[in-house]
């Protein structure tokens, strides 16, 4: 029997995962883990037992004790600051993150400027970057060079945003300014073995969060070749095993640029999994009672996906909210309020704490 833990376990990402896995398989046991207090009465229902950690310097030596003491066999992270700790401290957590790739090669992936330089290698078309913040040649973006969602990504539109933007990055380093890019957020997502793709999925948002560029919250599946393509030569570049969400933005001219990867868990994940792709059957085999798809499924993220279409109803952008409707019967929550009510309060209490 197969041991799992999963981090973060009031995370969305966590939740779906291990309902995800409750689901389709028999011969595994759930283990959870997570800092807020009140994590532990509000957590999903799909794991077996829920440990309380400290995210202080006792982080990795209290995940080390928890792997030897219940003799886990895989650790799945899910929270993108996690990530470069764990991985360079993967000496201590016995094999459970052997199905990741090498230190450096995650450094390579997650480091938006030494991507840049991998692409320009491999002549990728990515958006063109800047020395510094300018009051002209709007619009830009500017952002962490190290990938973390949307996390501190601004868009300069003009001489306001423009000031915010200066107010914040004018002193920072590590941080990366690239062109906009007009056009539909896209991604392919992927989980690798040996720098070959074992499996992938494609999806295109269709709401976010912030709507004025943030994290998806309402996706349906995409299908471009050329997404795979891009995905295969950096993969195989790296030699990385593990998960990794490419994300690019379609113009309306079907060129396509590549933004950034996330090599982790990411947040659309969901579509994918509700949709027959497995990402798990690498590392925990054929499952013994697979769920039946018997229809395409859009996603989306509760309740977070209300606010951004209110907001985009402010806007007087309509396309989102008919998308929506339009695709009621068809529309599948990430987490489900009524068959796991506890896990559902705990994402929202984590998104307000």
């Amino acid at each position: 029997m197969k041991r799992v833990l999963i981090t973060n376990i009031t995370g969305y990402k966590a939740v779906v995962i291990a309902s995800f896995l409750k689901k389709n398989y028999n011969d595994i046991q759930i283990f959870g883990i997570d800092s807020n207090n009140f994590s532990k009465i509000f957590h999903t229902n799909s794991i077996d037992k829920y440990f309380q950690i400290t995210t202080d310097n006792q982080y990795i030596d209290s995940i080390g004790k928890i792997i030897r003491e219940e003799d886990i066999d895989l650790l799945i992270p899910t929270h993108s600051n996690e990530m470069e700790l764990l991985l360079k401290n993967r000496f201590k957590l016995g094999d459970s993150l052997d199905y990741f790739g090498s230190y450096e090669s995650f450094q390579n992936l997650n480091n938006k400027l030494s991507l840049s330089n991998i692409c320009t290698e491999l002549n990728i078309k990515i958006p063109k970057s800047y020395n510094s913040l300018s009051n002209k040649g709007f619009p830009y973006v500017v952002k962490p060079s190290h990938s973390a969602a949307s996390k501190g990504v601004m868009y300069i539109f003009d001489h306001s945003s423009y000031r915010n933007a200066k107010s914040v990055y004018q002193n920072k380093k590590n941080i990366v300014i690239q062109e906009y890019i007009l056009g539909t957020g896209v991604g392919y997502s992927i989980f690798s073995k040996n720098g070959r793709i074992i499996v992938g999925y494609g999806h295109k948002r269709m709401a976010e969060h912030p709507v004025s560029g943030g994290s998806s919250v309402y996706r349906d599946e995409y299908i471009d070749k050329r997404m795979k393509k891009i995905a295969s030569k950096i993969i195989s570049h790296l030699d990385w095993s593990g998960f990794a969400m490419f994300e690019f933005k379609l113009t309306n001219e079907n060129e396509l640029f590549l933004i950034e990867v996330n090599p982790r868990i990411w947040g659309s994940i969901n579509q994918g999994l509700s949709n027959g792709i497995n990402y798990f059957s690498h590392l925990l085999g054929t499952p013994t009672n697979p769920l039946k798809n018997d229809r395409a499924y859009n996603t989306y993220l509760s309740p977070l996906v209300y606010i951004s279409l209110f907001k985009y109803g402010i806007k007087l952008r309509l396309e989102p909210i008919k998308r929506f409707l339009l695709n009621i019967s068809k529309n599948k929550p990430d987490i489900s309020i009524i068959k796991d009510p506890y896990g559902w309060i705990g994402v929202v209490l984590r998104s307000l704490l």
